[in-house]
């Protein structure tokens, strides 16, 4: 302290006190005893600077002094060995102190110090843990060097503690020198410094060892750190991040390459979106909210990784910190156009509905993968892949490579078209999303010619068709029937179903509906005892009750009374002249006649 008054030119004099040792200095290097005038404990070391240098008004060197005196600040107790406290008092002005508590951690790996600045009436106290590491003997001369690095502990959320960015970080050499080191910590060694303290001399051997040991500690400390609850993305943030600084800063460079090697070593240090810690090589960054979709089995099996990182780590809140997981730690970012591109059947068929759910209504914010194509951009990727669950629970994509639907939204019936399970359009959001990818129903009339009819035509011989399948056909077709707005389709149907084996009978088997009789009472007791006859099936009145059902079968022609039965009365010569009144002169002409049906019975 009596170097830097010399040095800063204040006193001509300074007096020094300590023990049995009295002395002046003069003209800097000039000791020459004085007499014993104060008197001091033999454990007391007393400095007295008269502010007589000619150059230098004592006004202004009070002045000056006094400002130093409110600034020395706290943090110059943080590394002393024996300092505790540091007590000042300006005269005619206030006073204040410094004051250091040190507490050692677990196993001495560590200690926390408390450091208290009193300025005044203004109270500043930090927290600080700090992190040491004997230097090798072959290093200095003193076996208790050492070297040291300090993280400030502040508030978080919940009253946390958190480890937080230092400012404006100098290097320490028992005190702060002018070097900045660029690092968001505080790094204390017993190197080398140039006369006016600016600076380390890098061609120093003695320096480049202890830079080379404080890098190592640095590195040490992340597993400590680890253990006392601390790494979190606050502790990384204050990490060297920035590569930029290695070029022009040993220091930077050497702590920056072992944190590299650490992160990089068979550890895990990085923090989990689940709260826990994984290795470099085991995880991925999440862009947007993917984590809230895919989990940590879902990773595995797309892209052979294990675990999201904390996704706290964003371009917005923690740039550097992403930019360093990507290009010093090669972490893989992935977004939603990564996953569309990977994601198959196979996939989609481990995943249960609910989830199914959630992921169609997540793509309601990622219109550019879905949407179609048009001159100005590309269809979306997952337009063509198997995203659409089907009623039978097997996926498939909603449009093929030409653009052509595939899959459709479910009808009231059991439709032979690919559709939409159900369960989907029932949920707002997932059907809001099914609609706007382009999902549309089934044209009715289109699957009734295609699949409905052809299964009921004569020239298919006998077929298999159990009640469900029956009535479910019939039901589509009647609905169609009945709520279509073509009269032209309506026609073709009727046209089309006239001559199909379409009408269940009362024997069990389907006729064309001028083979059949609607299911009336008085048509029943005419034809009492008529085996021939047959009638609409009870199970179709008792399925599809009401008018509707009737209209339909009138309109398909079904017989609402007996028929008439055409046929040749094939006559006798002597019956053909009876009837033309015995007149022989008339010519044969070919006539037919009607029974009516069930007349005999």
């Amino acid at each position: 302290m009596s170097k830097s008054l010399i040095d800063s030119a204040y006193t001509n004099t300074p007096k020094i006190y300590s023990g049995d040792e009295t002395f002046c200095i003069e003209n800097y290097v000039q000791p020459h005893a004085i007499e014993k005038a104060i008197d001091i404990k033999d454990d007391e070391t007393l400095f007295i600077f008269p502010l007589n240098y000619s150059e230098v008004l004592p006004e202004e060197a009070f002045n000056e002094v006094s400002k130093r005196l409110r600034e020395i600040g706290s943090r110059t107790l943080l590394f002393l060995n024996h300092i505790e406290e540091i007590i000042w008092h300006i005269d005619g002005q206030e006073s204040g102190n410094y004051i250091r508590d040190i507490r050692l951690g677990t196993n001495h790996s560590h200690k926390k110090v408390f450091v208290i600045s009193n300025v005044g009436e203004q109270t500043v106290d930090e927290e600080w843990l700090i992190f040491e590491k004997p230097l090798p003997l072959n290093t200095t001369n003193d076996p208790n060097l050492k070297v040291e690095v300090a993280f400030k502990i502040d508030k978080g959320k919940n009253d946390k503690e958190i480890i937080v960015p230092v400012k404006d970080s100098k290097l320490i050499v028992f005190f702060p020198t002018e070097k900045p080191t660029y690092l968001n910590f505080l790094i204390q060694g017993p190197y080398r410094t140039t006369p006016n303290r600016e600076n380390i001399p890098s061609e120093d051997k003695q320096n480049e060892i202890i830079i080379k040991e404080t890098a190592e500690l640095v590195a040490q400390t992340i597993s400590v750190v680890k253990e006392l609850g601390h790494l979190d993305i606050n502790f990384l943030n204050v990490l060297p991040l920035e590569s930029a600084h290695c070029e022009s800063e040993p220091i930077y460079y050497y702590i920056f390459q072992k944190v590299k090697e650490k992160f990089l070593a068979d550890e895990e240090l990085l923090p989990t979106h689940n709260g826990r810690f994984a290795k470099a090589e085991d995880v991925l960054l999440a862009r947007g909210p993917l984590t809230e979709i895919f989990d940590n089995d879902d990773i595995r099996f797309l892209f052979s990784k294990k675990y999201w990182l904390n996704t706290g780590i964003t371009e917005a809140r923690t740039r550097e910190l992403r930019d360093y997981l990507k290009m010093e730690l090669q972490v893989k970012e992935v977004e939603y156009p990564d996953f569309a591109k990977m994601v198959t059947a196979d996939f989609f068929t481990r995943k249960n509905d609910e989830w199914m759910i959630s992921f169609y209504k997540s793509l309601l914010d990622q219109p550019s993968l879905w949407e179609e194509k048009t001159h100005s951009r590309k269809g979306g990727i997952l337009r063509t892949k198997p995203i659409i669950r089907l009623e039978n629970d097997s996926h498939i994509a909603p449009f093929n490579e030409s653009g052509d639907i595939q899959a459709y939204l479910p009808t009231g019936y059991k439709s032979e078209y690919p559709t939409v399970k159900k369960l989907f359009i029932e949920n707002e959001g997932a059907f809001d999303f099914l609609k706007n990818l382009g999902l549309c129903h089934p044209d009715s009339f289109d699957e009734i010619i295609k699949f409905t009819l052809p299964k009921y035509h004569k020239e298919q011989g006998e077929q298999e068709i159990d009640d469900e399948e029956y009535f479910n056909d019939f039901e589509k077709v009647l609905t169609f029937f009945n709520e279509t707005d073509s009269e032209k389709k309506k026609k073709d149907l009727i046209s089309k179903l006239s001559d199909t084996l379409f009408i269940l009978s009362n024997k069990d088997e389907v006729v064309m509906p001028k083979e059949i009789y609607l299911n009336d009472i008085n048509l029943q007791q005419y034809f009492e005892g008529y085996d021939s006859a047959s009638f609409v099936s009870k199970k179709l009145h008792d399925r599809f009750q009401g008018k509707r059902l009737k209209d339909f079968l009138k309109e398909l022609g079904v017989r609402e009374v007996p028929s008439h039965i055409k046929f040749n009365p094939d006559l006798s010569e002597k019956e053909k002249t009876r009837l033309r009144n015995n007149n022989y002169r008339t010519r044969d002409v070919d006539q037919y006649d009607f029974d009516l049906d069930g007349l005999e019975n």
